[in-house]
């Protein structure tokens, strides 16, 4: 395996202007295997950034849908060993995230994750409950994305924006992972706070966005992409595979075409 030292395709893409999409399963579900191959269907399909989510008993900011599906991978036995493999096997059709929460890293060892996710390909992590002020100054090299939420206080959001060195990752709302809300009239302003002390890398927005408004609105407001989780969850549970090809093709059209209307205008 080959180290790398910077984040690849996704943020050059960025600078170009397209818009990103990041595309959010749980190791494990339904099975190791069957979970790897959604990855990297995920990545054939036009997703940017795939987060591996490693799956954790007690999470914080995870709906029925990512619960359910953590609860059977660790059922299952899923371990963190098993996780390197499904990296290396997409890391050159996409860029794999890490998402998990901070006792997994700390029980797992913070320099052994850091080694071993170097030299696999993970290109950022995500620790939702883990601050800037307690995460671990090796880690900060595996290029984190902090999450900003609508009710931060704009000193708040000047932090977790200048801490975030791969993505910024806003919530639409206070609600859980996967539940039917609407934006949060807060964002725009928080996203524009975060805008004017940095725009070199790119803003993203995730919780509950499953449609082409969600995407849309999201555009609208600014953003420069989305994170979809649950939703692709829900639609391979009634639909397999296949629903989760159609969702994460049709995310990737909408914002295709949404530049290119930008442009005609």
């Amino acid at each position: 395996m080959t180290v790398r030292s910077k984040l690849s395709s996704f943020l050059k893409d960025y600078s170009e202007g397209r818009k990103l999409l990041a595309g959010y399963w749980v190791f494990g579900y339904p099975d190791i295997p069957t979970s790897i191959m959604i990855m990297e269907l995920m990545a054939r399909s036009g997703a940017d950034i795939v987060e591996i989510g490693f799956p954790y008993s007690d999470p914080v900011a995870d709906g029925h849908a990512i619960q359910n599906a953590s609860a059977i991978a660790l059922e299952k036995g899923v371990e963190i060993e098993s996780l390197w493999n499904a990296v290396g096997t997409i890391k050159n059709k996409t860029s794999p995230f890490l998402m998990t929460y901070g006792n997994i890293a700390f029980q797992y060892g913070i320099e052994k994750l850091y080694q071993k996710a170097t030299r696999w390909g993970v290109e950022g992590v995500i620790f939702p409950d883990v601050p800037p002020n307690l995460f671990p100054e090796r880690l900060k090299e595996l290029h984190p994305a902090f999450i900003v939420s609508p009710n931060a206080s704009p000193n708040r959001i000047k932090l977790l924006t200048k801490e975030s060195r791969s993505f910024i990752y806003f919530l639409s709302g206070l609600a859980t992972t996967g539940g039917k809300q609407g934006f949060d009239q807060r964002l725009e302003n928080a996203l524009r706070i975060s805008k004017d002390i940095r725009k070199n890398i790119p803003a993203l927005v995730g919780f509950g966005i499953s449609d082409q408004k969600g995407i849309e609105t999201a555009l609208e407001i600014g953003f420069d992409g989305v994170i979809i989780g649950s939703a692709l969850l829900r639609e391979f549970d009634s639909m397999g595979i296949v629903g989760v090809q159609r969702l994460i093709e049709k995310a990737r059209n909408i914002l295709d075409s949404f530049e290119k209307v930008r442009a005609i205008l």
